[in-house]
């Protein structure tokens, strides 16, 4: 699923993700459900329980809070069963793993003796149930309270101290809206309608994006157009002058590549997918458009000889975790791990290790400038960790926006959804840059207030163009060999080598 639509500290004795991609068997083309899967599982974290029949699949929400079960049908047309594409049986039929399209963390599923009977009982609809709902929810999988520094159980109190009989839905969305402050997570929303109209609590946006919104409300323009119309702006400024009008878009206009100087190339990602179909419904699709276009921008820059490529993600709104790690393969000469990932609501605790594994096609090996801000995030942060663990890497710029888990998405009854992060994702050292964001190696201005949007990129090719000269000054010092040696290779690399 789209991440974008995607405890704090984990204790250390959190159990390694068993991972037999080998063993993981392929879902039947024809859709049905194989009949060893057949009967009734319960998710380990995520709430869902999962109903598998000759009829198909159900799949409902669960929370269970002091001993008080809630259960309920998700909607039909739910994209969580729909994006399943493998599974793998385990401990005597007894344990189910689900696995997502290209993805190796798996869904885990322990099979049930009986169905609850709390599946099947009319939800309380009064005013206080529905607010009881949505802190249940929250407080079994919301991943970060501490690092917020939140206190739950008071928010809680407060809430459901707030509402009586008489209490309408206006009240009620103020209730959840009180207690979600604080809580500046990007991937944590609220939605709702009151009285016909539609309501939101919208997820940090980041100092940025937050910024031209306080403009055009001043302006009395609307937040949402002004912000896209912005950022769709500066997108084809890139084109036009920091590229010269000489680079090529592709993937439906959502990634760029060109020279940012003689020596320096320069690739750009909008987006982690929806190069296919821009509403992300063909992510294979993506994933073969990706490598096309970045087998010819590399082998562009390897007959142009770059001394250096710049990976242009500060406007980059996120997607895939698939197509992210698809898009650092490129830049990667061996197998390596990027990330894990864990659900923080998951008992028994478990992880799921990532690796990058070097792409088949065109790679490049060379020098490469990672540039972020806080616009840059989810499955554009996740891109950021694969490519942060790579040697050759330098990330340069501003933290990004600092919301990497997937999004859990729960309805709350009444067409009323919340979304919020239940995951854990560290990068190689064990480093959680929830929150707060990625924080670059090389500290850049972007997008700071006054500055001229282009500013990041004239800043970065001085940067890259002063290491250069560094690097050919050190070159020139350094003695010439005693005896003759065969030519060094250098830093660009050609489909099936890591380097030549």
């Amino acid at each position: 699923m789209p991440r974008f639509l995607r405890f704090a500290l984990l204790l250390p004795w959190v159990l390694p993700a068993v991972l037999a991609a080998a063993t993981a068997v392929p879902m039947p083309t024809s859709g049905e459900w194989p009949a060893l899967l057949m009967g009734d599982w319960q998710s380990r974290g995520y709430g869902h329980r999962l109903r598998i029949s000759a009829d198909g699949a159900r799949l409902y929400h669960f929370t269970s809070i002091a001993g008080a079960d809630r259960c309920w049908p998700a909607e039909e047309d739910d994209s969580l069963l729909a994006a399943v594409d493998r599974y793998q049986l385990g401990g005597e039929g007894r344990e189910l793993s689900l696995f997502g399209l290209g993805e190796p963390h798996p869904y885990r599923y322990d099979r049930l003796s009986e169905w609850p009977a709390a599946c099947e009982q009319p939800a309380a609809s009064d005013i206080r149930s529905r607010f009881q709902h949505f802190a249940d929810l929250m407080q079994a999988h919301y991943a970060f309270f501490e690092l917020y520094q939140v206190d739950w159980s008071a928010r809680r109190a407060a809430g459901l101290a707030s509402l009586d009989d008489k209490s309408d839905e206006a009240a009620l969305f103020a209730a959840m809206q009180q207690a979600l402050q604080g809580l500046r997570d990007g991937h944590l929303s609220l939605s709702a309608e009151v009285a016909g109209e539609p309501r939101q609590v919208e997820g940090n946006r980041g100092r940025t994006l937050e910024r031209i919104s306080v403009a055009a409300r001043a302006a009395g323009e609307p937040a949402g157009p002004a912000r896209r119309r912005w950022q769709a702006d500066l997108w084809q400024a890139i084109a036009k002058e920091a590229l010269g009008g000489e680079g090529r878009m592709a993937g439906n206009d959502f990634l760029q590549a060109g020279w940012l100087s003689p020596q320096i190339g320069y690739l750009a990602a909008y987006t982690v997918g929806g190069y296919a179909e821009r509403d992300f419904s063909d992510p294979r699709g993506d994933e073969r458009v990706l490598h096309e276009f970045l087998d010819q921008a590399l082998s562009d820059f390897e007959r142009g000889q770059a001394r250096a490529v710049v990976i242009d993600l500060s406007l980059n709104h996120g997607g895939y975790d698939f197509i992210a790690r698809a898009f650092a393969a490129h830049f990667a000469d061996q197998r390596r791990p990027v990330y894990r990932k864990s659900p923080a609501d998951a008992l028994p605790p478990y992880q799921t290790e990532l690796w990058l594994e070097p792409a088949a096609g065109q790679r490049y090996a060379g020098p490469v400038y990672l540039l972020t801000s806080d616009i840059t995030v989810s499955g554009g942060e996740i891109l950021t960790l694969a490519l942060r663990a790579l040697p050759q890497v330098i990330h340069v710029g501003a933290a990004t926006r600092g919301a990497l888990s997937d999004i859990l998405e729960k309805p709350l009854g009444e067409g009323w959804v919340l979304t919020l992060s239940n995951e854990v994702y560290r990068d190689t050292q064990g480093q959680l840059w929830e929150g707060r964001g990625i924080e670059p190696q090389r500290p850049l201005p972007v997008f700071e207030a006054g500055q001229a949007p282009l500013a990041a990129l004239t800043a970065l090719r001085q940067m890259i163009e002063r290491d250069l000269a560094l690097t050919a000054t050190a070159a020139r010092a350094t003695p010439a060999p005693a005896a003759a040696t065969p030519p060094a290779s250098d830093h660009r690399a050609g489909a099936g080598d890591s380097r030549r």
